[in-house]
């Protein structure tokens, strides 16, 4: 119950007054700040690190990191997917990288320096495989993680994206290697939605999900028309063929903004959260089958 009334008081922040979200989200945050932080070019930029139970150091284990959706926080995207619990169950580490802001954090082209920088520091502090990083995230994050999918492809070796908003770009990724992605979307999305267009959140329109998929069928050297297999509780698997690297999405029928499988985000805001799969568990299946070749 308390988790749902902090992600109520999240998405509220989203639709109120300034006056609101400062009295209201900053105690939040002040209770729910990361742990530990990492500075570069003399600002700030906080993270959560999980170690799996049982971590001794001994071998090297893989990295997972989650990037939340803008305006929350590392201990939102924590809670709302689930990572922990995976990671303890298949034993790897999760990083939840802050975004830039005070209280409403957002992930811009400019953070990519960051995790840059916290990838370094977590391999300096812990014994992490090189060839098993990956990087995944939700709305915002999910953006974020298609940007670095390009930027820093020497260095991570698939990503996960869930209700993604797309507003990055750059021109590394018309020449970026092929890269094994698996994606996640509600049809009934109301914040990006699934055929793409303008929403009141961002001041350009997104791009529809079935172009995006299509672009990334492209990079990764595919045939154009993928398979469509239901996977039960209207949500549809979506697979590209003859790929260089895979492409793979779950289409979830009236799904909203939502992590599915994860804590439910406020209905009246992101739609309904879908509990037929589990985006966490299936990311890692995906992840831990698709290390970077070496």
């Amino acid at each position: 119950m308390s988790r749902r009334l902090t992600l109520g008081i999240v998405f509220a922040c989203l639709a109120a007054p300034p006056a609101f979200v400062l009295a209201t989200g900053a105690p939040w945050y002040l209770h729910h700040r990361a742990s530990s932080v990492v500075t570069i070019d003399a600002e700030d930029h906080d993270y959560l690190v999980h170690l799996p139970r049982g971590y001794d150091g001994s071998k090297p284990l893989p990295l997972v990191m989650s990037l939340h959706g803008a305006a929350s926080w590392p201990s939102f995207q924590q809670d709302v997917t689930g990572w922990n619990g995976v990671a303890d169950r298949y034993g790897f580490i999760v990083a939840y990288p802050g975004g830039q802001g005070v209280a409403l954090k957002v992930f811009s082209q400019r953070e990519a320096a960051f995790i840059a920088a916290l990838i370094d520091r977590l391999q300096a502090s812990f014994n992490i495989d090189s060839a098993r990083i990956y990087v995944n995230g939700l709305s915002n994050g999910a953006g974020m993680s298609d940007l670095l999918s390009c930027v820093m492809a020497d260095r991570i070796a698939a990503i996960g994206a869930v209700a993604t908003a797309l507003t990055m770009t750059s021109e590394k990724c018309a020449s970026a290697r092929p890269m094994p992605m698996i994606a996640f979307h509600g049809t009934a999305d109301p914040v990006t939605r699934y055929e793409g267009g303008k929403v009141f959140i961002a001041p350009d329109p997104f791009p529809s999900i079935t172009g995006w998929l299509s672009k990334w069928a492209r990079r990764n050297q595919c045939s154009p028309s993928p398979t469509e297999r239901p996977v039960g509780g209207a949500v549809t698997r979506i697979e590209y063929e003859n790929c260089a690297e895979p492409v793979v999405f779950y289409r979830i029928e009236g799904g909203g903004h939502t992590w599915p499988g994860g804590v439910p985000l406020p209905a009246w805001f992101a739609g309904p959260t879908s509990n037929s799969i589990n985006a966490s568990e299936l990311m890692w299946q995906f992840f831990e089958a698709h290390p970077k070749h070496r």
